[in-house]
């Protein structure tokens, strides 16, 4: 147990109020939900360089087909390597738009990845009129050029300690590990199911590899190929989702979580495009169908407390708006939290609290409290107050330090609002709750004392207690004091003959007259201030007498202001707890 002295107690209470009156939050981190897309294939890839790369910042572009996967699908690690991004291209149109990209970056380098079947060199020698110098880098087939590029960057380091493999016979895979192996500054090379080509396994030796990730499972990459491998890791799921996310989890202390990319799993240029972009700052590229699978979920609610952006690639086609927020989720909730313990008992805050999100799944995030230290020596209630990034709302805890022989004013309800008509309704068939017909809603025994249970939650007031007062108070509601049934005062606030506010209070309906009784009964119990607004005609003056929050519990009433003498508190506990026995 933590424990503080008495002055800290009242300090906590002061910055209570402050908090509950300035409805204290940040949503300064909230996950932004941000998209880079154009009008097709091209100009997304164009908008992913703007996003990435500022006006004559990249001096090396690299050139791959927007038609067809193969060749295109190892570029992401020599990008990287070049801080280069990737620009998608037709075969042999050099299109208005790609130049003035090109220009806008001060590129003077071009890498055109695959032969001239793919792009031609006819585009080629269109650049090359601009003054651009042009590398071409490519094989007979996509194993060769997945080869060639891995050649290229061991020319430029003169080591490669550990390579990716992925199938050269569709295009999820790979990409699901470009950007890791971009970060990683590992070459991709492509096979297919039964047979590595025997130029990369002679590169494979002759480099000295160390290691190698195999990314797919038997069925795309079969298990002869791992036993040709240097020490060979496979990363591979059910389907290509799941290897996507099992592969961002091999390397999860590599990424960094700031910014997360989604691209559609369905087709291959805007994942492989982002590729370069994501490289730049470690981020995670996750693919996804429309409807994400719950391993993607589950993915980014275990990083929620780390992700302040996500990003979809492409247009809305490619990702839906819907699929974005899936992936993106914010809180819709965090419920306040009541505890009882005794007096001496251990209490801490909790560092994490369960929240609710917006797209239906639940996660645990981080609370900061506006103290550190909870004083349980002496029984009482308390209200403590929390923030959480991305919320804009206030936490609260509420603690009730119980005296084991005493009944706390302020509490969660146990009984129902079924139990507490039956009751009512035993003692008295018409109950004058609805008085004057046309001056309230009309409400029903149920609804009546559903009203009790809800006043009483929203100001930490035990509501079914509240009832038993009430009962006490009006005889069962039948009335017949100075206190009439159209005055809603079913506490009989200022019916005594000393009252300062001269005559018993009046009410504008059932609601109001339950929350000014209710707001009273707070007001004897604890210091903490109001949730709503203040009803009670007597509130100011109990604060102004000093009698507030020196009852905290029923039996503490009894001589009270305006309250009889011995055995009130006790008479409407032997209510409730006649209450208590109607199920």
């Amino acid at each position: 147990m933590r424990k503080n002295n008495k002055y800290l107690i009242s300090v906590i209470f002061v910055l209570s109020l402050v908090l509950l009156n300035t409805g204290m939050g940040s949503s300064a981190n909230a996950a932004g939900r941000d998209r880079i897309g154009g009008k097709n294939r091209c100009s997304t890839a164009i908008e992913i360089s703007k996003s990435g790369w500022n006006d004559g910042s990249a001096s090396n572009v690299i050139l791959a087909t927007s038609a067809s996967y193969p060749d295109a699908l190892c570029a992401a690690p020599l990008a990287k390597r070049l801080d280069a991004p990737i620009l998608l291209v037709e075969k042999s149109t050099l299109s208005q738009e790609l130049e003035n990209e090109i220009t806008r970056l001060g590129a003077n380098n071009a890498y055109i990845i695959g032969e001239k079947d793919v792009i031609s060199d006819s585009f080629k020698e269109k650049l090359e009129q601009k003054g651009i110098t042009v590398h071409r880098i490519g094989g007979k087939d996509r194993y060769q050029t997945s080869l060639e590029i891995a050649k290229y960057m061991y020319s430029n380091s003169g080591y490669i300690e550990t390579i990716a493999v992925a199938t050269g016979e569709d295009f999820p895979d790979a990409l699901s590990i470009s950007s890791i192996a971009a970060c990683k500054d590992m070459p991709i090379l492509l096979t297919s199911k039964k047979q590595l080509d025997e130029d990369i396994v002679d590169f494979i030796k002759l480099k000295n590899v160390t290691n190698s990730y195999v990314v797919g499972g038997d069925k795309v990459i079969g298990e002869n190929i791992l036993s040709k491998l240097p020490s060979p890791k496979r990363l591979a799921g059910a389907n290509r989702y799941e290897t996507n996310i099992e592969t961002l989890k091999e390397f999860s202390d590599n990424l960094n979580y700031d910014t997360v990319y989604v691209a559609t799993g369905y087709d291959f240029p805007d994942a492989l495009s982002s590729s370069s972009l994501a490289a730049k700052t470690n981020s995670p590229v996750v693919l996804t169908t429309n409807s994400p699978y719950n391993i993607t979920n589950n993915y980014i609610l275990s990083n929620f407390n780390n992700i302040k952006n996500v990003v979809a690639i492409g247009g809305v086609n490619a990702v839906p708006d819907s699929t974005l927020k899936m992936l993106s989720p914010r809180i819709s909730s965090i419920g306040d939290e009541t505890y009882s313990i005794a007096p001496g008992d251990s209490f801490f805050l909790k560092e994490n609290m369960e929240a609710k999100l917006d797209n239906g799944y639940k996660v645990k995030v981080p609370v900061t409290w506006d103290t550190d230290y909870v004083d349980t020596s002496e029984a009482g209630y308390f209200e403590f107050y929390g923030t959480v990034d991305g919320y804009s709302k206030t936490i609260k805890v509420i603690l009730n330090i119980l005296d084991k022989y005493k009944h706390p004013i302020m509490g969660q309800a146990d009984l129902t609002a079924e139990q507490m008509a039956k009751y009512l309704l035993s003692k008295e068939e018409d109950p004058k709750i609805n008085p004057k017909e046309g001056s309230a809603p009309y409400v029903d025994v149920v609804e009546f004392a559903q009203m009790f249970l809800d006043e009483g939650a929203a100001e930490g007031v035990r509501g079914d207690i509240a009832f038993a007062h009430s009962i006490k108070e009006t005889g069962n509601f039948r009335f017949g004091g100075q206190v009439l049934p159209e005055q809603y005062n079913y506490a009989g606030m200022g019916a005594t003959n000393n009252s300062p506010v001269g005559k018993s209070a009046w009410f504008k309906d059932q609601r109001e007259g339950i929350r000014a009784q209710i707001q009273h009964l707070k007001a004897y119990a604890t210091k903490v201030s109001l949730n709503n607004e203040c009803v009670d005609p007597r509130y100011d003056i109990l604060v102004q007498k000093g009698y507030i929050g020196t009852a905290p519990n029923w039996e503490d009433l009894n001589g009270k202001w305006a309250v009889p003498g011995d055995g009130y508190g006790e008479s409407v506990l032997s209510i409730y707890e006649r209450i208590k026995t109607f199920r």
